[in-house]
């Protein structure tokens, strides 16, 4: 974590992986369109793999598999650790954490705390109707860019204040990868099936 230091900043890797976005047709399309959101996907996977400054430990260097050999870490200043297969959740980029049985990480606590509420919330929005509906939809969706800011500092390099590329590019590569097999899953299931459009989680 580089808390903010303009010459660590300076010297921080460049996130690798991007945004899947498929740009729509230019066209008016008349067949029935089924739209696909992921529910608060970044603070998901950010939740289910534990990403977080306090259980990061670096990009694998190396690995060599089984659980009695070591694995090397060579980034934040882990050089050498033992740790078994099954304690590791290894993102597409790369990037080590360990899993919350081994321990919880800060972030991964807050955003199940916070996606827990506005789940609540959203539910309770069902239940009383309109007479509470516009108070209770401010309050989800400031949980929502609670949520989505809690992620975005940990890529805001030159304007956040405690920057790790290794995060947010973790996240961004897994949330890439699932939709990309979402895609092909979609397109597998029949010829008329087309993908028009995809933006980041949905």
């Amino acid at each position: 974590m580089l808390s903010g230091n303009p010459g660590l900043v300076a010297q921080q890797e460049s996130i690798n992986h991007k945004p899947v976005i498929v740009e729509p047709p230019k066209q008016l399309v008349v067949e029935p369109v089924a739209v696909f959101d992921f529910q608060s996907l970044y603070p998901s996977i950010m939740i289910a793999q534990n990403v977080c400054p306090t259980t990061c430990l670096g990009r694998i260097d190396k690995p060599i598999s089984g659980s009695e050999q070591p694995i090397g870490f060579s980034k934040n200043n882990i050089s050498f650790q033992r740790f078994r297969d099954e304690d590791l959740v290894v993102t597409y980029n790369g990037v080590a954490f360990v899993k919350p049985s081994v321990v919880k990480g800060v972030l991964p606590k807050i955003l199940e705390e916070y996606l827990y509420t506005r789940v609540n919330i959203k539910n309770s929005m069902k239940i009383l109707g309109s007479r509470y509906r516009q108070v209770l939809e401010d309050q989800q969706n400031s949980l929502k860019l609670f949520m989505n800011t809690t992620f975005g500092y940990t890529g805001a390099g030159f304007t956040g204040k405690m920057p790790m590329i290794e995060l947010a590019d973790s996240v961004v590569s897994t949330a890439r990868q699932i939709l990309l097999q979402s895609i092909s899953v979609i397109q597998s299931m029949s010829p008329q099936f087309t993908v028009i459009y995809g933006d980041t989680d949905s």
